[in-house]
């Protein structure tokens, strides 16, 4: 006996395709705002505090900070007390502060 609210909706192949490309087009302007991190033109700080980025995950966020990979990502969480699958807009303040300070060169 299945459960209808846990079955999927059916979709013709248009709504399919659409959603495809509502897909694909977050990915590409996720993928644009962690570039803008990675060059260092937005620090951690300002990119946590924009509602741009808080769909984003924590560590993809951290990664993209300069001279942060995922060891030293995964070791501030962890201090923190965030949850490996926590997204930005999930950050506690004081969890958001830690990370702020304690990455290197102050998040920028």
């Amino acid at each position: 006996m299945a459960d209808s609210a846990n079955t999927l909706p059916v979709m013709t192949e248009e709504q399919r395709r659409k959603n495809l490309e509502k897909a694909a087009a977050a990915r590409r302007e996720r993928k644009a705002l962690l570039d803008l991190v990675r060059e260092g033109t937005v620090s951690f700080e300002k990119a946590s505090a924009d509602p741009k980025y808080w769909r984003i995950p924590v560590v993809r966020l951290l990664i993209a900070v300069p001279g942060v990979g995922k060891t030293k990502a995964t070791q501030l969480m962890t201090e923190a007390g965030v949850s490996p699958t926590r997204r930005v807009k999930g950050l506690g303040c004081r969890q958001r502060e830690y990370l702020i300070e304690n990455l290197p060169n102050r998040g920028v």
